[in-house]
């Protein structure tokens, strides 16, 4: 699933992203509002930055759909978690 195929409305929350450090980089799980219309129940796509240095060095791309903001900024701080800890 990626952004530019998906047929919905995306704005990302200025407080939607929850950030950590971790071995020296910073991780980012960030939440991202998608309605088709606003009568829908919300979710939120979740996604995973990972930077050093105020440099990015790797982003996940949509990891998947969550009910909740804070869930879909724990999967991404736990995509980003995973994606160090498997090079360090």
């Amino acid at each position: 699933m990626c952004f530019a195929s998906m047929d919905v409305t995306h704005r990302l929350k200025s407080n939607a992203d929850a950030k950590r450090k971790h071995k020296g980089y910073t991780l980012w799980g960030h939440a991202i509002l998608q309605q088709k219309e606003s009568s829908q129940r919300e979710r939120y796509a979740a996604s995973g930055t990972i930077t050093l240095d105020n440099k990015v060095v790797e982003a996940s791309g949509v990891l998947g759909e969550f009910g909740t903001e804070d869930e879909a900024e724990l999967a991404g701080l736990r995509w980003a978690r995973a994606w160090v800890d498997s090079f360090n």
